[in-house]
């Protein structure tokens, strides 16, 4: 994705996208396999620094 193209944005009610996270092991995770163990909570920050 070039510096000028932005993701696009979510709404309240969007579902989230399915991104891989790193574990803090350093295994990598689908939100979906998240998903399939439980209810997950996300929290976005907005960061300034």
């Amino acid at each position: 994705m070039s510096e000028t193209e932005r993701p696009p944005r979510l709404h309240i009610g969007d579902l989230a996208p399915n991104i891989t996270l790193a574990r803090t092991t350093g295994e990598k995770v689908t939100l979906s396999d998240l998903l399939r163990q439980g209810p997950i909570l996300l929290v976005f920050l907005r960061h300034f620094g």
